[in-house]
């Protein structure tokens, strides 16, 4: 099997530019609130509290999750990864020295 690393890299270099892209929009999500929050009074101002700490809550989660795929695709894939040292590995098997000794 013939995996092309170089052509994963630039595969991997863009997933982490959209990553990058996704966190951007997070930040920006979590600073809407507070912008708006001048906009509520009494019991609004009291609900928008509310949802804007499940909100915080579930931005929180999204952008833990984002920064894991961001690791764990550089850690795996492309030149370096764990992909392409299991494949050396992998290799090493069949190379004609240790299959003739």
């Amino acid at each position: 099997m013939f995996v092309d690393f170089e052509n994963t890299n630039i595969h991997v270099q863009k997933l982490q530019a959209i990553i990058g892209e996704m966190e951007t929009n997070a930040a920006n999500i979590s600073k809407l609130p507070a912008e708006i929050a001048p906009a509520f009074g009494g019991a609004t101002a009291e609900a928008h509290v509310e949802i804007t700490r499940m909100l915080n809550s579930k931005l929180g989660v999204y952008t833990a999750k984002l920064a894991a795929l961001k690791s764990a695709t550089g850690t795996v894939a492309g030149s370096g990864g764990d992909f392409q040292t299991s494949d050396q590995v992998s290799a090493k098997g069949f190379d004609a020295g240790s299959i003739f000794a």
